[in-house]
């Protein structure tokens, strides 16, 4: 195999979205629901959802749980999950420029996607109390599996 060959295998990105949505005033309340757009998927697979959560040093619980759903086009498929957010610290992550910000991320099931296929990510809390505070932002990311 040519340098060039090996070098184009190892620029290719198996990452089809990774995004965050910022909360106002740092608070999660339950009828926000946050929406992320897929793009088109370009190569057929199986697919690994994750979700994402950054959180102030506050954060009350030692769980956070929120459903995935997934709505794609071409073809339909529609989807969801139940995932369990720890936030145990041995999950975290510590940043810091000049703010503190934990980060978290907690995998959903597997789904196999075909090329040509995009739609929506929805994400939203299941938790009891109607707004989980310290929260700064949520996200996903979505992988190729290997």
């Amino acid at each position: 195999m040519s340098l060039t060959a090996v070098l184009m295998c190892n620029c290719i990105n198996d990452t089809l979205t990774h995004q965050y949505k910022r909360l106002d005033d740092g608070g999660w309340d339950r009828s926000d629901t946050l929406v992320f757009d897929l793009p088109e998927v370009k190569v057929s697979g199986v697919y690994l959802p994750r979700v994402l959560m950054r959180s102030g040093n506050l954060f009350p619980y030692s769980k956070l749980w929120v459903c995935y759903e997934v709505n794609l086009e071409y073809p339909r498929f529609t989807g969801k999950d139940t995932v369990c957010i720890d936030i145990a610290p041995k999950n975290m992550k510590m940043v810091s420029n000049g703010l503190i910000m934990r980060t978290y991320s907690q995998d959903s099931e597997p789904i196999r996607l075909s090329a040509g296929q995009h739609g929506r990510i929805r994400i939203y809390h299941l938790m009891m109390q109607e707004e989980m505070p310290d929260i700064i932002d949520v996200g996903t990311e979505i992988r190729r599996e290997d």
